[in-house]
């Protein structure tokens, strides 16, 4: 004999976390959401349930749902997330091995750390390798590589706004570490260009998410500098943070030379970064188990995350 059951209490694929256990109250199934969330439990009767949730590191949560008229009932449970602490010497020792632990994470199945291997930073970017070291967004219609005009070398960057104009930026690729001490420095020619039209350097401690100036200069409304200039700028409020280095031909708003000619817009070269060290490409590794891992040498840790 099989029984049919139309009444569910459930929830959707895709809304929460795995490996939670739901019961239900005077029912004869239970449920282990799977790794999308979703989880689906019958029922025979109308009626008041205690739907209970409980998983690893988890505090177990009740919920009430009620089930009428035939219908199935969807209710979710959202567990307060608590962020992991990271346990360990601040300042890895090098060629030895450094033993961190962190607290767990609720229902998660699975622990990945990241580490990033540190260099000494001393390149000297002046478009001599084209856009290999950067990544540039800018309009169509001129190149961003010019012969004409350097500070040395046989190139700089070239920066304009032409007809129906929009900001422009170029991004080092780089990740670096300044030292207290650092400095940004670089050559630049601000030609043609309006009050309207701003040069800046910027600096990211967020990978990107939002940027600060160091640096900024607008146009002068006439033909503006006739050689570069060098400009250097202390990295020192960033000691020991991870950043991103930008420099952006911004346009506001108003009049502006729309020109790409020789001597209009902005012109950058040889810029460089002192006394810092650059961030290679991290790697990423499992924790085989538990909370802890340990033999990592100098690195950056991450904040372990949850894999669901």
């Amino acid at each position: 004999m099989f029984f049919a059951f139309d009444q569910f209490i459930h929830a959707d694929v895709g809304e929460g976390i795995g490996g939670v256990t739901v019961t239900v109250s005077n029912a004869s199934y239970y449920a282990v959401s799977a790794n999308s969330g979703g989880f689906t439990i019958p029922v025979t009767t109308n009626g008041n349930y205690t739907v209970v949730f409980s998983g690893p590191g988890l505090t177990t949560t009740q919920r009430v749902a009620t089930v009428s008229s035939l219908r199935n009932v969807k209710i979710d449970f959202v567990p307060v997330y608590s962020p992991p602490m990271i346990s360990g010497p601040s300042q890895p020792g090098v060629n030895s091995s450094n033993l961190y632990s962190f607290t767990a994470v609720g229902a998660a199945t699975n622990y990945q750390w990241e580490a990033t291997t540190v260099a000494p930073y001393s390149a000297i970017e002046g478009a001599e390798n084209g856009l290999t070291n950067v990544t540039v967004v800018s309009s169509a219609g001129y190149s961003v590589l010019a012969s004409d005009v350097k500070a040395s070398g046989n190139y700089s960057f070239h920066f304009c706004h032409p007809t129906s104009p929009t900001s422009q930026y170029m991004t080092l690729n780089a990740v670096v570490r300044p030292g207290t001490n650092s400095q940004l420095a670089f050559a630049k020619r601000l030609g043609w260009a309006t009050s309207a039209q701003v040069a800046r350097a910027q600096v990211s401690t967020n990978g990107g998410a939002t940027w600060q100036d160091v640096w900024s200069q607008a146009g002068s409304g006439t033909s503006g500098e006739a050689s570069f200039t060098r400009v250097t700028n202390s990295l020192s409020a960033f000691g020991g943070l991870a950043v991103q280095i930008r420099f952006v031909y911004e346009f506001v708003s108003g009049s502006y030379y729309n020109q790409t000619s020789s001597g209009v817009g902005l012109y950058l070269d040889d810029i460089g970064v002192s006394n810092a060290e650059q961030t290679l490409m991290p790697v990423t590794n499992n924790v085989p188990s538990g909370t802890s891992l340990g033999k990592c040498m100098r690195s950056t840790l991450a904040t372990p995350g949850r894999r669901i």
